[in-house]
């Protein structure tokens, strides 16, 4: 063992440059032998013993063994958390060598011409590549003059490992790895040439978009601002920066191309696209100048700046060219323009550029995979060929004639199709059901899973793949409850046990406290939401700690027993702990030194209690990593805005994937198709090929391209195509068994037909069977008793309709709205002030001007603006504008009038507000509200124009009454028509029949990370 300092294994969750550089084989051995050594000295199941049947902790351990606490601790983690290590990969035997087919020969013993290789699923294709390479060793072509190039780290480190197995020596001298690792390989040889320090930095996505954050005041953004939270449009901006840059379109051909399109424009909707073209071409601008100025890049820039290098020094092209002088490519249906550019510049005419491809396959269009540069390979190059692997190796017969008709006739597919030979011959089957709801097809995958298990397909050798993992969600939790061991993840960061240990980690670190509601209710505190709301009261009124105040409950009334004990207790737990606590050390103490919150999970075997823990040391890894990478800066606080971050861009999935050191359950794998791609199974089953789902629903397009430059963005073509290739991997996951279900109906309001991608499988597929109908399930709903009132404030009733739980918080226990967009409200607040003032001074006939408006606005803003927010300047600059726009907008010789009214509604009396009413000279009623947001086309469906309506007549029977929304940032006021035809008073008397009901679940949106109770919450969906 090389150092006594405790790691995870395994792979880690890949930030920054981590993600272009692959964990070598290499690495992964040292690393494993850390951990067989640590298994030497302090064996995991004697430990265990110890941690379980002792009821020792590590820090007991660690003094009776004499060995240091952290690495006794690392090694508790191992033997609780991860089921028993395998066996050494020395003890294990090599897989024997298969000769190469005669298809296979041919390709790997090819000449110095520029060839592509169609190599569909299962035919051998990392063999050929390796054989390849073995063919030139063999004719004297030294390592290092051999180039390998993939897309994903994952595939670069398999390729070395069977090269290694080949030859140890000669795969430590080739280059094998991603383009992008290959391009910051250039960019660190030729930094000065590309004009980049020595030790430039390479910017992930969330690195990219903090830079963004940083130059936002300056962007001047308005098809793009969302003031409620400024970041929330940046992310699509970024990513439209990086397909520019995959097809090596610079900021200034971008921007020069919008601004062209915008003076081109002659419709209104062409000038909104064009529009917006040029604000991503400043945004764009702007990102590359405080790239260049910190002198970093970020990975969009790795390929494309790497061939610039190449193409504008001709000594470094030189160098580069005569070092790597036989180019391997894996996956060329993947390459996008900067890669194809690259290629061209290490190799004179494509000569010695040998490529492996199956268009089939190509599921990267989003990220500029260009499926067309595999179709013209042969016509790019002088001498160009083209050959095709036609034998199968992998699956029986009827899953290869599966999914070969079905590929035959798919926009991708080469042309002449391929048929392919099963070597396996006639094994296996494919089956297709079709239930009447979700829960039926859930169990008819279950009987499915048990059939393949009695035919010998043991759980962990079969899959459930879907297209999204909503669809995984849905699925796993229904088979969990049919008692089906899985193993699926989900959203780390939303399971039930993450959540509650997020919740600890915010005690102490969350000014609001908000935690404690979810960690005194668990069993071993024993304590009530209400004892959690006394606390949190007396920690809001006593200005005190949360921690403090349960340490010193004994002296606070309010508590149940049972309560004020527990809360003591946790208090003890967390002695020592304080701000500046990161969540690795908080978590550690907490799980194995202090708390009992494990025990459960141990004591139960279950596959589902084994998938917990595993996911607590995903959170633990992290936490790790974390704390490691910012050395601790910013506390707990940090890592819990680092979480919310992740999920408000959505951008969790190296989060879902189950690490390999989890390998060892006994359960059916859950994954996408996405992450299914490479892989392979006995038994495969795909649920929910429907409509709706399978194909996909293309997404909006956020940031138009401007025209001539449509390719940047995935058109209708495009996105069909890509969604025909996902469902093409699907199919060919399978070994020996398929299992294909729908269901006629997922949701009450609409049934479903089966997907039309089925047609496509003609008679190779079996008609469907009918699966059973079981009984709808019966899941415990929470009926909270709530004191009827005489009115309900109508700006509660929607917080209701968007989210019942956050409701119960902020009003039923009177925690307020302290979220994330605080920031928003302070600045709307302030506009709206500072509005209601320029009202109240032209009523009163004094006159206002824009200077006055601003002063005005001034005070206010030092009274209640977001004077410490990292956006402040950009808030506030929209807030000059509007009081000023303000000033004119408001001077309509109306007299304000009451603007606080209520309306009687079938549903009970409900109070509701405009931000002004004013009485004009002909005796009509004018209602405003504010919107400080952008104009939205959904504004006049919004349900309190019909309420505010409905009071307005109430109170004004026999007056004209008209609504305007307000929007002093255009400025404009735009009419409102206030009959919806009862829809939105029926969404009022909906959340009132809620309310009194007492049914509060949360309602899942993308808006949940900003909320204040966001680790307190568990969504339906998760498991």
């Amino acid at each position: 063992m090389r150092s006594t300092e405790p790691g995870f294994g395994g792979q880690a969750f890949e930030i920054g440059a981590e993600r272009v550089v692959a964990y070598s084989p290499r690495e992964r051995r040292e690393t494993q032998a850390d951990v067989f050594a640590q298994e030497f000295l302090l064996p995991a199941d004697l430990l265990r013993q110890r941690l379980v049947r002792d009821r020792q902790t590590p820090s007991q351990i660690s003094g009776e063994v004499g060995l240091p606490l952290p690495f006794v601790t690392m090694q508790a983690i191992r033997a609780l958390l991860l089921p028993p290590l395998p066996a050494p990969d020395a003890a294990e035997e090599p897989p024997p060598a298969i000769p190469l087919d005669p298809d296979q020969r041919a390709a790997a013993e090819w000449d110095e011409r520029p060839l592509i290789l169609d190599a569909g699923p299962g035919t051998g294709k990392t063999r050929t590549l390796v054989g390849r390479i073995e063919y030139l060793l063999g004719i004297g072509v030294q390592p290092w003059e051999i180039l390998a190039l993939t897309f994903s780290n994952k595939a670069a480190a398999e390729m070395r490992e069977r090269v290694e197995r080949l030859d140890a020596a000669a795969a430590a001298q080739m280059w094998i790895g991603t383009f992008h690792a290959f391009g910051l390989e250039i960019l660190r040889l030729y930094a000065a040439q590309a004009g980049l320090r020595a030790d430039f930095d390479v910017l992930d996505e969330a690195q990219g978009l903090g830079l963004l954050e940083d130059i936002l005041p300056d962007l001047k953004l308005r098809h793009f601002q969302n003031l409620w939270d400024p970041t929330l449009e940046l992310r699509p901006i970024l990513r439209a920066i990086s397909r520019a840059k995959d097809e090596m379109v610079g900021p200034a051909a971008y921007l020069a191309a919008a601004e062209a399109a915008l003076a081109a424009a002659e419709t209104q909707e062409a000038v909104e696209a064009a529009e917006k073209a040029v604000e991503v071409g400043g945004v764009y601008t702007a990102y590359q100048e405080s790239l260049d100025a910190r002198g970093a890049v970020d990975f969009g820039d790795l390929v494309g700046k790497a061939t610039r290098v190449l193409a504008d020094h001709a000594g470094a092209r030189a160098t580069v060219r005569d070092r790597h002088r036989w180019i391997l490519v894996d996956e060329y249906q993947d390459v996008n323009a900067a890669g194809t550019a690259l290629l061209d510049q290490i190799a004179v005419d494509g000569r010695r550029v040998w490529a492996v491809a199956d268009p089939r396959q190509s599921i990267y269009r989003f990220r500029g995979a260009a499926p067309a540069n595999a179709a013209g390979f042969a016509s790019r190059y002088p001498d160009g060929q083209s050959r095709s692997l036609t034998t199968n190796y992998r699956s029986g017969e009827a899953v290869v004639k599966l999914f070969e008709h079905y590929g035959r006739d798919i926009a991708a597919a080469p042309k002449p199709p391929v048929e392919w030979h099963p070597h396996r011959g006639k094994v296996g089957y494919v089956d297709h059901l079709q239930a009447d709801d979700l829960r039926s097809e859930a169990n008819a995958v279950r009987d499915q899973i048990e059939r393949f298990k009695a035919e010998g397909i043991p759980y962990d050798r079969q899959a459930i793949l879907a297209r999204t993992h909503l669809c995984l969600a849905r699925f796993g939790r229904l088979l969990q409850e049919f008692d089906v061991p899985i193993l699926y993840l989900g959203d780390l960061f939303e399971r039930p046990e993450i959540r509650d240990l997020l919740s600890v980690v915010s005690l102490g670190a969350d000014a609001d406290a908000a935690g404690l509601i979810r960690v005194a209710q668990l069993p071993e505190y024993g304590a009530t939401r209400a004892d959690a709301l006394v606390a949190i009261r007396e920690a809001d009124t006593s200005r005190k700690g949360i921690l403090e105040v349960c340490a010193r409950a004994e002296a606070i009334e309010g508590f149940t027993d049972e309560g004020r004990a527990g809360l003591i207790r946790l208090a003890g737990q967390l002695t020592g702990v304080n701000r500046g606590t990161t969540a690795w050390r908080m978590l550690v103490g907490y799980l194995f030194e202090d708390s009992g919150y494990l025990q459960s999970f141990v004591d139960d075997q279950s596959v589902r209690s084994q998938q917990c823990l595993v996911a607590i040391y995903q959170l633990l890894k992290f936490a790790r990593e974390h704390a490691d990478a910012t050395g601790g800066r910013g506390g707990r606080r940090a890592f819990l805005e680092r979480i919310r971050r992740i999920e408000r861009l959505d951008d969790d999935r190296a989060f879902r994937v189950v690490p390999p050191e989890a390998d060892g359950i006994p359960a059916v794998r859950m994954m996408t198709v996405h992450a299914a791609k490479g892989l392979e199974f006995e038994g495969v089953h795909l649920p929910q090929v429907a409509t709706r789902y399978v194909p996909g629903k293309r997404q909006s397009v956020r940031c138009p391209a401007p025209p001539g430059m449509e390719h940047l963005a995935i058109g209708p073509t495009d996105h069909d195509a890509e969604e025909e290739c996902l469902f093409f991997v699907a199919l060919s996951r399978a070994r020996n068994v398929l299992s294909i279900t729908s269901a006629k109906r997922y949701t009450a309001k609409a049934t479903c037909n089966p997907s039309k991608f089925l047609k496509g499988l003609g008679p190779r597929l079996p008609k469907p069977r009918p699966a059973p109908t079981v009984a709808p399930g019966t899941r415990p709903i929470e009926v909270v008793a709530v004191v009827p009132v005489d009115a309900h404030d109508g700006r509660d009733l929607l917080i209701w309709t968007k989210c019942p739980a956050r409701y119960r918080y902020e009003v039923l226990n009177d925690l307020g709205d302290r979220s994330a967009a605080g920031a928003y409200l302070a600045f709307h607040r302030c506009v709206r002030a500072t509005i209601d003032w320029i009202s109240a001074q032209q009523a009163a006939d004094e006159a206002v001007d824009p200077a006055a408006a601003r002063q005005r606005l001034t005070k206010v803003w030092a009274e209640r603006g977001p004077v410490d927010h990292g956006f402040e300047p950009v808030y506030r600059a929209a807030a000059e504008t509007m009081v000023e726009n303000a000033v004119s907008l408001l001077d309509d010789g109306g007299r304000a009038v009451d603007r606080q009214w209520h309306a009687a509604t079938a549903g009970g009396t409900i109070g509701v507000r405009a931000d002004r009413v004013v009485e004009r000279p002909d005796g009509s009623i004018v209602a405003q509200v504010y919107r400080t947001g952008r104009k939205s086309k959904s504004e006049a469906q919004k349900a309190i124009w019909e309420l505010l309506g409905e009071a307005l007549r109430q109170a004004h029977p026999d007056r004209t009454v008209r609504l305007q929304a307000v929007y002093p940032a255009t400025p404009e006021a735009v009419d409102i028509d206030a009959d919806q035809g009862g829809a939105g008073l029926a969404a009022y008397a909906d959340a009132i029949a809620g309310i009194e009901a007492g049914r509060f679940p949360p309602t899942p949106s993308g808006d949940c990370p900003t909320c204040r109770f966001y680790f307190v919450c568990t969504a339906e969906d998760s498991f």
